[in-house]
């Protein structure tokens, strides 16, 4: 599980973007809310270890 400091600084760092994809592909305020929230709880409770800031990125697009 990420510490809150990182969490808080990725939920920053890409929630815009995300928003923005979610709203491109599903066109529906509500169906992009969810899956917004789905990707930042995938990321929070993954163990999964990052090689550098891009394949995080990647990791959550």
């Amino acid at each position: 599980m990420k510490g809150e400091q990182d969490v808080n600084r990725v939920v920053e760092q890409y929630s815009d973007m995300i928003r923005r994809l979610c709203m491109i592909h599903l066109k529906n305020y509500a169906d992009t809310e969810d899956i917004f929230q789905t990707v930042f709880l995938k990321y929070v409770l993954s163990s999964v270890s990052f090689e550098n800031e891009e394949h995080e990125k990647a990791w959550k697009v």
